[in-house]
């Protein structure tokens, strides 16, 4: 009898071996994710900081980031500038790991200011230029819940840069300018699901 019990709870245990994942745990080679198609999918986190917004876009077929650029690009407004480029991500172990690929050129942005007086005769403009070599880049780190049905993730990052401000001053007649180089170091929140499962 005893025998008999020994045997029929061996082939109970091969049986739930067979079956690993369906009871609890993920199934191999998911990447920690429950889901049998892993963490396959595309996946959208909304950007949030200091006058900044934006979205980080990535997707992800048969464990490994995809091939098409539109599927992988950011996009982030931050202190009056669009700036955009190319995301790369990893996941492992239900971390994620991200760069956001050197932006592409903004447009210059000037902005101008001016005063007259008659009595005194006094004239003054200040025109200050943003160059159009604008070009952050920055990273992201986050951790996503593989119990989440969305494919939630939650982190942080930072944008950085150099760009060159110029400011021409025009006093009466008399001209000076100011050229300085200033740098873009911007941190900021990313929380984002997984919108489509699968390849």
């Amino acid at each position: 009898m005893n025998k008999a019990i020994a045997v029929l709870a061996l082939s109970l245990v091969s049986f739930a071996s067979s079956f690993a994942g369906g009871f609890g745990g993920p199934p191999p080679f998911t990447n920690g994710s429950p889901l049998p198609t892993g963490v396959d999918g595309s996946y959208l986190g909304a950007v949030s900081g200091s006058n900044m917004s934006g979205v980080i876009a990535f997707q992800y077929s048969s464990g490994v980031q995809t091939a098409p650029l539109a599927r992988n690009a950011w996009v982030i407004f931050y202190e009056g500038q669009v700036y955009r480029g190319f995301t790369d991500a990893a996941i492992s172990d239900g971390r994620i790991s991200g760069i956001l690929g050197t932006s592409t050129s903004a447009a210059p942005f000037t902005s101008t200011s001016s005063s007259v007086s008659s009595n005194p005769p006094f004239s003054s403009t200040q025109s200050v230029v943003i160059a159009s070599n604008v070009n952050p880049s920055g990273y992201f780190n986050a951790k996503l819940n593989n119990n989440s049905p969305t494919g939630s993730f939650k982190g942080s990052g930072m944008l950085a840069g150099k760009f060159t401000r110029t400011i021409i001053n025009n006093v009466t007649g008399s001209t000076s300018t100011t050229v300085a180089t200033e740098t873009i170091s911007a941190p900021f929140k990313v929380n984002g699901v997984r919108s489509r499962t699968g390849p």
